[in-house]
């Protein structure tokens, strides 16, 4: 194996893993068709994943998407730093939103 890389074996297939390419550790490289596009999910079906999930996701157009972690610490922060924006643009032609 190459340094750097990640040994795996796959039954009776070893390969490995660099730089998110996959390598058969005889120098080939597996084919692989497009990516499966999965049926849309309805906003219901979004919501009943969403409220055992483990993590938060973002519904798009039929699509979850995985959103990055946040904390009550990274919360309150996020609403310190608004609250002063907001404050600072009072009577002045601007808006501070959050996302």
């Amino acid at each position: 194996m190459s340094s750097g890389g990640h040994g795996l074996a796959l039954g009776s297939k070893s390969v490995e893993i660099t730089s998110a390419r996959i390598t058969r550790t005889d120098g080939t490289v597996p084919a692989m068709g497009p990516p499966r596009r999965l049926a849309p999910l309805t906003p219901a079906e979004y919501l009943k994943i969403e409220r055992t999930a483990e993590f938060r996701h973002e519904y798009f157009n039929g699509e979850i998407f995985a959103m990055s972690g946040g904390s009550p610490q990274h919360s309150l922060i996020k609403v310190n730093v608004v609250s002063e924006l907001r404050a600072q643009l009072k009577g002045r032609p601007c808006t501070a939103f959050v996302y």
